[in-house]
């Protein structure tokens, strides 16, 4: 069962109402601290009303890295959850989107597995040239293969996606079923 925006705020204020007025701020900072963790929490469970409650209650000073962050949770999730994140916070989005740590997006959704979503974001220009990175070929099928999405492993094989993997001397593809 997911938790309701109005389900929430009654929690909230019970915890404020309950708060001693010296440490009030205390109660403060940790929402505000806490505020990015339940809105990957409402990505990750497909929460599309949370995710419309929290910034508002909080107000929407999340830094980009964080958008971000939320864009790359809700791309493992459903379309309609991408859709509002990317939406909410008007987050450019494609193959070459890279988070803080250098992951590329489109990892994220192949791991998620959602076909329609990689069909959006898939760049076969940037991908199958020399303009992409060989490891991020090589783990977006890896990626794929993880989400246990046959129709996505198929995908990424039609449009030209290998893994290889060194034996000795010679390069060999990766048996993949």
């Amino acid at each position: 069962m997911k938790c309701s925006p109005e389900c929430f705020d009654k929690i909230l204020s019970i915890l404020e109402a309950r708060t001693p007025p010296e440490e009030a701020y205390i109660l403060g900072a940790k929402f505000e601290y806490a505020q990015s963790d339940w809105l990957h929490a409402a990505a990750e469970s497909e929460n599309t009303p949370m995710l419309a409650y929290l910034p508002d209650r909080f107000g929407q000073n999340l830094s980009r890295t964080e958008q971000y962050s939320l864009l790359f949770w809700a791309a493992y999730e459903t379309e309609e959850t991408f859709d509002y994140v990317q939406q909410r916070f008007q987050l450019p989005y494609g193959a070459k989107v890279r988070d803080s740590l250098g992951r590329y997006l489109i990892s994220n959704i192949a791991l998620g597995g959602n076909l329609e979503l990689m069909k959006r974001v898939y760049d076969e220009e940037f991908l199958t040239t020399q303009a992409a990175p060989k490891d991020l070929r090589e783990d977006l099928l890896w990626c794929a293969i993880q989400s246990g999405s046959v129709p996505m492993v198929r995908f990424l094989l039609q449009k030209g996606i290998r893994r290889r993997h060194k034996e000795g001397t010679q390069t060999s593809h990766t048996p993949i079923f």
